[in-house]
């Protein structure tokens, strides 16, 4: 199966950065990227495009799996301490969410830092140290503005699994839920409709909210794009929502406080 990457960089509105040919990964092995499986990547297919490390052109986020100590770093640009690692063939994981944590080669997720040489390397230094939060909250608002994450957000939709559809249809959605309320969000600009926060760079965490609460009724007029925390506040779902998605809510407020500086 061939994977037109032009197509759905368009879908993206992702703008390619060329300085020389790369290596272009297979459809199998992106797919792999959201499973947090390693792909086998060399040190001179990390990068093009200003230091970027770019794999598809698409900016990405990578990491040693294999190393569970939790003391290594995160990489977003071709600095020199990722140049040290190409003698010892090391393998990177391309990290495919924007949440704070990673998975290593054990099962655990921790949440670890970013390389301070890429930080300085790329002049990204004030803008990680001017946020606020802990260091998984730091992480999630930092990992969107040193990656392209909106393409892994559009390859999850557009490679939903049977058993996904399946439980959309068990919950009383319709099998079209997921396309249906991306194409409403994006029509919203990724904004909450109660407190305008703009989630663009979390869409995870901006929901769309049935009014009438018939999850049939898919017309426009009965949807709201809601933060997770203006959605859980809505009638009959504060006792659902307020404990599955009670760290959601309080990353909200964090991108809330970030915000007001």
């Amino acid at each position: 199966m061939d994977w037109n990457m032009s197509k759905l960089l368009n879908m993206t509105g992702t703008t390619p950065v060329r300085e020389r040919p790369i290596k272009m990964v297979a459809l199998a092995e992106i797919i792999a990227m959201k499973n947090g499986e390693e792909i086998p990547v060399s040190f001179r297919d990390l990068s093009t495009g200003k230091g970027a490390i770019i794999i598809n052109d698409v900016k990405c986020v990578v990491y040693i799996k294999n190393d569970t100590s939790g003391k290594q770093k995160w990489h977003f640009h071709k600095c020199s301490a990722l140049k040290t690692h190409q003698t010892f063939e090391k393998r990177y994981v391309i990290k495919s969410d924007n949440n704070g944590l990673f998975l290593l080669e054990n099962g655990k997720t921790i949440a670890i830092e970013p390389c301070s040489k890429c930080l300085s390397q790329s002049d990204k230094e004030r803008d990680w140290y001017s946020l606020q939060g802990t260091l998984e909250q730091r992480n999630a608002m930092f990992i969107p503005m040193v990656s392209n994450q909106e393409f892994f957000e559009t390859l999850d939709s557009c490679y939903s699994h049977a058993r996904d559809l399946l439980g959309h249809e068990y919950q009383g959605y319709v099998r079209e839920w997921k396309g249906i309320s991306f194409a409403y969000r994006k029509s919203k600009n990724w904004t909450c409709e109660d407190c305008s926060l703009n989630l663009k760079s979390h869409k995870h965490l901006l929901h769309t909210h049935h009014v009438n609460m018939d999850k049939k009724n898919n017309d426009y007029s009965n949807f709201r794009a809601l933060c997770v925390d203006c959605h859980s506040k809505q009638p009959f779902h504060y006792e659902r929502m307020a404990t599955k998605f009670a760290k959601e809510i309080e990353f909200i407020g964090v991108l809330k406080k970030n915000k007001k500086k």
